[in-house]
């Protein structure tokens, strides 16, 4: 007999006019019972998965005055980000829950959770020879587990809310940048001579012209480019790594890096060029990757990258700057020709403005410098003329 499958996402059910479904089977938390739950007919993905969940609610009798152990909420928070998080970021999760929070919490029923258990919770994470910041991460994450349970659980106690962080000192962020004209240097080295070398220098380009994340850029295929509006479209990104399934191409991390770039005429020419070598393969197709390895199967490896940048950094007479450094470069060459810094912002992608503001700190203080000395002068131009 086939196994039933527990962690089953919902899915779209072609027999059945592509509505959706659900199948779960769950543990009573409290007689051990094993229940199987199945259900079709569902116009959205989303209203299968709130459906399973009210249905999970209502068999394990966590809607009434009953009991709503933290184990199977902390389970039902892990099978919810399963779906919603890409995998390294699903395997950080899952590691600080059953590393550092479920076998302090796991005892007790989040219902009857009180202030003073989420104080002796806290007083651990104090004795724990962590750094503060690595603690503020526990701390945020067992928040989202208690807002998790008033959203599908209906919990209305949350000792945790106003839990206090560790106090963290931000260490000064160094990295180095490239110049246009540094830049140009660096990437005339490149050869031209066929398509591969064309596509090690358009990736490049690439990372120093558009802000993209080394991921985002090796995650780019040929649909991702319109060339009329003179935007590249960025939805996935390309790991090398990942903890658990090695090389994946999945979904960028946040909703703010789904994004659209706007980039130059000569950079979209460039993108182009290699566009009509690769027609010409009689494998190609719309969905392909952009930068491939000479073999063609996948985006290049994250070792040949870091090498062609090292050689060519050192052929060009400058010093090698990080793959990321390419992005600050972005970030610091656009400020300095007047773009703002929420325009900057939107085009790296970051979630939130005050991001931008903290890792480029240094250059905006900068600005701030020379925003003064206009006064200065302007008020110096004024009082000489009077």
């Amino acid at each position: 007999m086939q196994e039933r499958n527990e962690n089953m996402p919902a899915t779209k059910d072609e027999s059945k006019n592509g509505t959706w479904r659900y199948q779960k089977l769950i543990t009573h938390p409290i007689t051990g019972e094993r229940v199987f739950l199945r259900k079709r007919g569902f116009k959205s993905k989303r209203e299968a998965e709130l459906a399973e969940a009210m249905v999970v609610s209502e068999i394990v009798g966590l809607n009434d005055a009953g009991a709503l152990p933290f184990k199977f909420v902390l389970d039902d928070f892990l099978s919810y980000k399963s779906k919603r998080v890409n995998a390294r970021s699903f395997e950080k999760i899952s590691r600080l829950i059953n590393g550092y929070i479920r076998e302090h919490v796991e005892k007790y029923d989040m219902r009857l959770y009180s202030a003073s258990d989420a104080r002796r919770f806290y007083d651990h994470l104090i004795d724990e020879q962590r750094s503060n910041n690595f603690k503020n991460q526990i701390i945020e994450l067992l928040k989202s587990v208690f807002r998790f349970a008033e959203t599908m659980h209906g919990l209305k106690s949350n000792p945790v809310r106003n839990m206090e962080k560790f106090k963290t000192y931000k260490a000064k962020k160094n990295f180095q940048v490239y110049s246009i004209e540094e830049f140009f240097k660096f990437i005339n080295t490149f050869s031209e001579e066929n398509d591969y070398e064309f596509s090690m220098k358009l990736f490049f380009s690439v990372l120093f012209w558009s802000g993209l994340r080394r991921g985002e850029c090796k995650g780019l295929k040929w649909n991702d480019i319109n060339y009329s509006t003179f935007e590249i479209r960025v939805d996935e990104q390309f790991i090398d790594k990942d903890p658990n399934l090695g090389r994946i191409c999945t979904r960028v991390k946040t909703e703010n890096a789904l994004r659209s770039v706007l980039v130059d005429r000569r950079l979209m020419s460039m993108f182009k060029h290699l566009h009509n070598y690769r027609k010409q393969h009689p494998e190609y197709n719309d969905n392909e990757f952009i930068f491939l390895r000479q073999d063609r199967t996948i985006p290049f490896a994250d070792n040949t990258i870091d090498k062609r940048n090292a050689a060519h950094a050192k052929k060009a007479g400058l010093r090698k700057i990080r793959i990321h450094d390419f992005r600050h470069s972005f970030a610091t060459m656009n400020y300095a020709l007047g773009a703002d810094a929420k325009t900057i912002s939107s085009q790296l992608g970051h979630s939130s403005l005050t991001i931008t503001l903290d890792i480029y700190i240094n250059m905006f203080a900068d600005k701030n410098h020379a925003r003064v000395s206009l006064i200065e002068d302007a008020k110096n131009k004024y009082l000489d003329n009077k």
